[in-house]
């Protein structure tokens, strides 16, 4: 695991911290259940991966739930609309907070204070500067409201230094979000054929079992945006033989789109906007508003490699080179989304924060989506 984890980073991440969180994993499960949080058996939406993924049985948010519960039988205070503005030091370490409480400003004494305001998925000027891209225009922020940054910028105000902070954790679906997925989003991310805005094949469609890779093919794209090719043959294949990517616990690998041609049938009036059908593959492209000739290029291609069980481009598993021949074409559009930003300061293995000189700042950690 710990292997795993550095060379899939290449050696960015810290390897002293990998290895706490590798070591403090197996401890962490049953800690979590004897206070209340519940998961549900251990599954993987990635074909081949290591049997560890463990998904809460409801929501993330019964986390949250559980241990403030319990933190309030101790005996914690907790004050939430309270915001923060900003965190006090002096020369020994932490000396406390300012924070805003009915309107007025209240000092807070704090020897330790733990910085973990989610990140700042929803700050459009820092996802421009630190991503280069533009929110709610070709990035689209799933499951995060309110993340503007808060923690990270008063952190750093204080001398905490950065690692991290350009990493978001990206993936491409259609509009459809998880926890309110239609069976044409469960198709939009299988396997199958996929263009750019331009019409032209991008990727190994089989990097949609992970979900590091996907959003990185997506999100190079033209506009941030594509589309998922299928005709009536795949819509079959995916009423009779099930789906290859999962997208939620209760339609796992093998859950069968039944309702999926009645989805498309209403699509014309329901979506419009996003889901496209023709008899010809030319006549798609002119809804899609991609060039004719261009779609057709890249359909003929990817077919010849469908009938070949070779794929010359991309060199994609010939499990999943499924033919698209109608009579009956679709196309649905896609998006890069993102479920979060993935740093901002910099921790060592204790979750200490360390200053631009690599120094522990006394008193003040950080963790989830606000540390690197």
């Amino acid at each position: 695991a710990f292997r795993n984890i550095m060379e899939y980073s290449h050696w960015l991440a810290n390897p002293r911290l990998v290895r706490a969180i590798v070591e403090e994993a197996r401890k962490t499960i049953p800690w979590l259940q004897a206070r209340g949080v519940v998961f549900t058996d251990v599954v993987t939406n990635i074909p081949g991966a290591p049997q560890t993924y463990h998904l809460i049985a409801d929501s993330g948010e019964d986390v949250v739930k559980a241990l403030s519960a319990r933190a309030v039988e101790k005996g914690v205070t907790i004050r939430t609309s309270t915001p923060v503005k900003e965190i006090l030091m002096k020369s020994g370490g932490i000396e406390g907070l300012i924070v805003e409480e009915n309107g007025e400003e209240v000092r807070v004494d704090a020897r330790v204070v733990h910085v973990a305001s989610g990140g700042y998925a929803n700050n459009a000027e820092w996802i421009k500067k630190y991503t280069g891209l533009d929110l709610n225009v070709n990035l689209f922020p799933v499951g995060n409201e309110g993340k503007m940054g808060d923690g990270i910028r008063m952190a750093h105000a204080i001398g905490a230094a950065s690692e991290g902070i350009h990493v978001i954790e990206t993936l491409r679906t259609g509009r459809d979000r998880p926890g309110t997925m239609t069976e044409i989003g469960f198709a939009v991310v299988q396997p199958d054929l996929w263009v750019n805005s331009r019409g032209e094949r991008f990727c190994d469609e089989t990097v949609t079992f992970d979900d590091t890779s996907m959003g990185n093919a997506s999100v190079k794209q033209d506009k941030g945006c594509g589309y998922t090719i299928f005709d009536t043959s795949i819509v079959r294949q995916l009423e009779e033989r099930g789906i290859d990517k999962a997208m939620a616990l209760d339609f796992p690998p093998g859950s069968r789109l039944l309702n999926l041609a009645r989805e498309l049938e209403e699509a014309p009036t329901a979506r419009a906007d996003e889901v496209y059908q023709a008899d010809s593959v030319a006549a798609l492209a002119v809804l899609m508003r991609v060039d004719p000739p261009t779609l057709q290029a890249t359909v003929d291609e990817y077919n010849r490699y469908c009938d070949r069980g070779h794929d010359e481009l991309f060199a994609k598993n010939p499990r999943y080179l499924r033919p698209i021949r109608g009579p009956r074409f679709y196309a649905v559009r896609t998006q890069t989304v993102f479920l979060g930003t993935m740093g901002g300061i910099k921790i060592n293995e204790k979750m200490e924060v360390a200053d631009r000189e690599d120094r522990i700042v006394p008193g003040l950690y950080a963790g989830g989506f606000d540390a690197g």
